[in-house]
């Protein structure tokens, strides 16, 4: 699923609720799942506000983002010492995709939805979910110059495997080969910090990063 067509999703499922009550829950609507209070102190509010910054097109978070995003935290930090071959980066990729997609948008963002999925997971990686002194904006844009990199320099059959995937679930596939990578190579020097408004990476001319993918097995409700 695109981010366009779920802030379009949105649209349509808020005027049924104005109709009266809605069968189907909507990951994103915030009355179907509504964002419980949070603590000041709580990392996801840490986070909230970073990703406001980053993608000023966030409108609200909603239950569902918040859930999503503490189940990734757990994957990513036990994770951490995991060797690559152990750790679960189809649902670590999962549950970082079901926070882009759980939040509204005024209107679409200037990245794709698994660059963002990257950075998101690079903001909890790096700053080991908001306990350590980095930056986590700068840790954000710091991920997707080293996704550019990654991407100008894999070898033509990384590039094809991954172009290769099945339809249904290329977008995972893509955000999985992305994730991956943050456990990859040595530790980079730490750049200065991008602000708000960097253009998007090129999109690969095979690349439709926006196939819908079932992400529902990897978080209940």
């Amino acid at each position: 699923m695109s981010l366009k067509k779920a802030i379009q999703d949105l649209i349509n499922h808020s005027e049924l609720h104005q109709e009266g009550p809605v069968l189907e829950k909507l990951p994103s609507c915030r009355e179907c799942y509504p964002l419980p209070d949070c603590e000041s102190t709580d990392p996801f509010v840490k986070f909230w506000n970073t990703y406001r910054i980053i993608n000023t097109q966030a409108t609200y978070p909603s239950g569902r983002t918040k859930k999503a995003y503490e189940a990734l935290v757990g994957e990513v930090l036990s994770a951490e010492d995991a060797p690559t071959e152990q750790k679960d980066i189809a649902r670590i990729a999962a549950l970082a995709k079901l926070v882009v997609l759980s939040i509204e948008y005024t209107h679409e963002p200037n990245y794709r939805a698994t660059d963002i999925a990257y950075g998101v997971v690079a903001i909890i990686k790096k700053t080991y979910n908001y306990e350590n002194d980095q930056s986590p904006v700068n840790a954000y844009y710091q991920a997707l110059r080293e996704l550019r990199a990654v991407r100008e320099t894999e070898t033509t059959s990384d590039t094809a495997s991954v172009a290769g995937s099945t339809t249904g679930t290329f977008t995972l596939d893509r955000a999985w080969f992305n994730i991956k990578n943050l456990w990859k190579g040595k530790k980079k020097e730490e750049e200065p910090e991008e602000r708000y408004h960097t253009p998007p990476p090129p999109s690969s001319p095979t690349e439709n990063p926006f196939e819908e993918v079932l992400l529902n097995p990897y978080l209940t409700n």
